[in-house]
Order: C-alpha cells, then structure tokens, then sequence
C-alpha cells in the first residue's frame, strides 16, 4: 500500500523554504508486520527531527571510519570505504 501527500505552499521572491522527506522500505523477510513497522520508523524520524536524525547519522559515519582499516594506498582506502558503504547501507540498526 502506497500513502500519497501533497502540499501547496506559495512562496513570494527570493523566500527560501527547506524540507525533509522521509520513508522507511521493510520486508516480511525481517519483520512479521513490515507494513506497520515501515510507519513506525517513519512516525519515529518524523518525532526525532531532521537536525537530531543528521546528527547521529553523521556521528556513526564518522565512527566507522575512525576505526577504519589502514590501507597504504588512497584508491584502495576509497574502494574499502565504497565496499563498507555498500554492505551497511541495507544493515539493520542493531
């Protein structure tokens, strides 16, 4: 099931606006009900805040890499973090 919304705003010259868009994908294969635990999430970034949910996500970037494997040659470093991106970017949060 799909929720659509939309919104009008008018905005004179030169007023600048920013927003936030948020969705949550969940699978049976993870969750028992992924329809309502997919609106969770959402309802839980909606309630934490988009400054608040940046935060921690750049806090626990920036964590990774500190404890960053060393490698001796930049492209190599690069293709670790790309690779590490790649697999954690589908990780659940524990």
């Amino acid at each position: 099931m799909t929720k659509e919304m939309s919104f009008v705003l008018n905005l004179k010259k030169g007023e600048q606006i920013s927003f936030a868009l948020v969705g949550s994908v969940c699978s049976a294969r993870d969750f028992s009900d992924p329809y309502n635990e997919a609106e969770r999430q959402v309802i839980y970034a909606i309630h934490e805040g988009t400054t608040s949910l940046m935060a921690a996500h750049r806090s626990l970037w920036n964590e990774l890499w500190e404890s960053d494997i060393l490698m001796t040659k930049h492209n190599g470093r690069f293709g670790l973090h790309f690779s590490t991106f790649i697999l954690l970017a589908g990780k659940e949060a524990d």
